[in-house]
């Protein structure tokens, strides 16, 4: 277990490290358009065993009408073995909310953007998306993406929390699509 949390721990140093030398202009939406690919791993804290797993990401931020942008993701998630592979995609477009550098959700697509509220903040070269799930037993859930860029591309930090607990983290390095 202390291998695997080590493990996490030097990949979201290294990603953040490069985060440092991007450009200090990313503080409004338009510094993150374009589409962004890469893998990364996911760690399960509550498995049993080591709790890891891959991921690929596929990444898409661009202008969306009212003055605000869209965040449309693609997580394909790698299982252990030859069982195969899962796919989720999500979609938000975000409208300014009044106040500078917070953005407001209006979620299309599936319904685990649906489902729930969300917003955005863009400041100090990162993007943080966060979608906010009222459970039907009352208990919650939030899912934090936060994207930062990179000098090749753009680095994903994303944790979701259930009731309070942390659940599940993934990290990923994206590289800009030509």
């Amino acid at each position: 277990m202390k291998i695997a949390c080590w493990m996490i721990l030097l990949v979201a140093t290294l990603g953040l490290g490069s985060v440092a030398k991007a450009d200090d202009q990313a503080s409004t939406p338009d510094t993150f358009y374009g589409r962004f690919q890469g893998s990364g791993f996911t760690h399960d804290p509550n498995a049993a065993l080591f709790g890891l797993g891959a991921r690929d990401l596929d990444v898409e931020i661009g202008p969306a009408e009212g003055g605000g942008f869209f965040v449309s993701w693609t997580t394909v998630m790698q299982s252990p073995g030859d069982k195969g592979s899962k796919t989720k995609s999500s979609k938000v477009v975000f409208v300014p909310s009044g106040r500078p550098g917070i953005y407001t959700g209006r979620p299309e697509g599936t319904t685990a953007a649906t489902d729930g509220m969300s917003w955005a903040s863009i400041g100090d070269r990162a993007m943080t998306v966060r979608l906010l799930h009222i459970l039907d037993d009352g208990t919650y859930e939030v899912q934090t993406y936060q994207r930062s860029l990179t000098d090749d591309g753009m680095f994903v930090f994303f944790r979701s929390d259930l009731d309070g607990a942390v659940m599940k983290v993934v990290t990923a390095q994206l590289h800009k699509a030509k």
